[in-house]
């Protein structure tokens, strides 16, 4: 009978400490949903601010010649003794047409998935 006693009072030690357990898994488990509830909050609150930025850079300025899109991948440069802008290459055709036709490093072909 002492056995059985001492046994069941073991098994109340080991359930009492499993519940002790518990709760601090619990009070754990709470802590970190916090946690991540609120990092969601700040995920959220910069990929807003991200859009908002993206959407206020300057778009890709291009330009198109036979059907290909260019776009100037200098802000300026010099040819032949003039100096020209991007904003030159972009509204010339003919000035496009050449540094086209001499493969310049002035201009690159702008691809679909730009």
């Amino acid at each position: 009978m002492a056995k059985q006693q001492e046994t069941n009072d073991t098994k109340a030690e080991d359930l009492g400490s499993l519940k002790a357990e518990n709760l601090a898994l619990r009070a754990k488990i709470e802590a970190l949903q916090s946690e991540s509830e609120a990092k969601t909050i700040v995920i959220a609150t910069l990929e807003a601010e991200l859009q908002k930025q993206a959407e206020s850079l300057p778009k890709l300025q291009v330009a198109t010649l036979g059907g290909k899109k260019y776009r100037a991948t200098m802000p300026a440069f010099r040819w032949k003794g003039t100096l020209y802008t991007s904003k030159d290459v972009l509204e010339n055709e003919t000035l496009l047409a050449q540094l086209v036709e001499m493969q310049s490093g002035a201009i690159e072909e702008v691809k679909d998935e730009e």
